[in-house]
């Protein structure tokens, strides 16, 4: 165990010296070489190399530092970790993991670049996660079962909030999409929207895991639980395909930025839009209620059933919305 805490010290000193080049590197305006032939450059100084406002580089410095100076503290005195904290690190840990998949993904599917000091960045936030796991010996999951009301509470809280986002950023977006055009303030009110939904996945993803770990005895029972994460797949789905895909493309169009154009794109975005975000907004819904829901008597099946039955109708709706739109504004 002591040498999974010292790979924990070593792998954060390595990714804070890391994140130290790209900072100084990425502010020197000096090009970085890339040994699996990408372009770093454009990943680091694209709109996606701030969350929030804050440049990636001083989360990652901040992060990196974080876990150092509490597992060494841990190391030399093991009397200062105490359970809460170490239940806090894994969380935080965990958090990393989940930021670097996204950040991959958007290198992937929405920059088309590779970055490979990114990609190292995302290897160190890997190996940190799972050792921080794996160093809890044991203590994880009677912790989360003496917090779950905190849990609870935490989870419904940050459910909340996603459903209030995705409320407020489809309206947004069908708004915007009228005439087919995203100005600047429009662009920075959705990516703003779309930086919260990741916050909040990221948290409900986090908060929802840890319940079932805490109830992990009684997890063959809740159907509830077994729909809301697919439900949960769906709204992650949909908001990498809208937020990371759709309006990237959309924002090339409006700036009358190079890409690669289609015949009608503009039409097939919008039906895309509002099908795709009557589906997410009611995935929100069935995944509050399924939260608040204590005792739910169907079986798996028909929960299934039931929300893809309302999905098929949501998405029918969506088309038949964007449709009426449509001949309002050939007219």
């Amino acid at each position: 165990m002591a040498l999974l805490k010292l790979l924990l010290i070593f792998t954060s000193i390595a990714g804070f010296f890391l994140t130290l080049y790209i900072a100084r590197k990425k502010h020197a305006h000096e090009k970085m070489l890339c040994p699996i032939g990408g372009r770093c450059e454009h990943v680091m100084h694209s709109e996606y190399a701030r969350f929030f406002g804050m440049p990636l580089e001083h989360i990652g410095l901040s992060y990196y530092a974080l876990i150092f100076v509490a597992y060494t503290t841990f190391f030399i005195a093991p009397d200062f970790s105490h359970p809460l904290v170490l239940l806090a690190l894994i969380g935080i840990t965990i958090s990393a993991f989940l930021f670097s998949a996204y950040l991959t993904f958007i290198q992937a599917f929405t920059l088309k670049e590779w970055c490979a000091l990114c990609l190292v960045s995302a290897g160190f936030c890997t190996v940190l996660f799972a050792t921080a796991v794996i160093t809890s010996d044991g203590s994880l999951l009677p912790l989360l079962a003496a917090y779950e009301p905190l849990i609870d509470t935490a989870h419904l809280f940050v459910l909340a909030v996603g459903l209030g986002t995705a409320t407020v950023g489809d309206i947004f977006f069908f708004k915007f999409l009228k005439d087919f055009h995203i100005s600047e303030w429009e662009h920075d009110v959705l990516t703003t929207i779309s930086q919260v939904t990741w916050f909040t996945l990221a948290a409900i993803i986090l908060s929802g895991a840890g319940l079932a770990l805490a109830r992990v005895e009684d997890i063959g029972a809740p159907s509830a639980m077994q729909v809301s994460w697919i439900a949960l797949a769906v709204i992650i789905a949909n908001s990498a395909a809208v937020h990371l895909s759709i309006l990237p493309r959309l924002i090339h169009i409006s700036m009358g930025e190079k890409h690669r154009h289609t015949p009608g794109e503009l039409h097939s975005i919008q039906r895309f839009i509002f099908t795709s975000g009557a589906v997410s907004l009611v995935s929100w819904y069935v995944l509050f209620l399924l939260a608040i829901a204590r005792d739910i008597s169907l079986s798996f099946q028909a929960l299934l059933v039931t929300y893809v039955g309302v999905l098929v109708c949501a998405a029918i709706g969506g088309r038949m919305m964007e449709h009426i739109l449509s001949k309002q504004q050939h007219r």
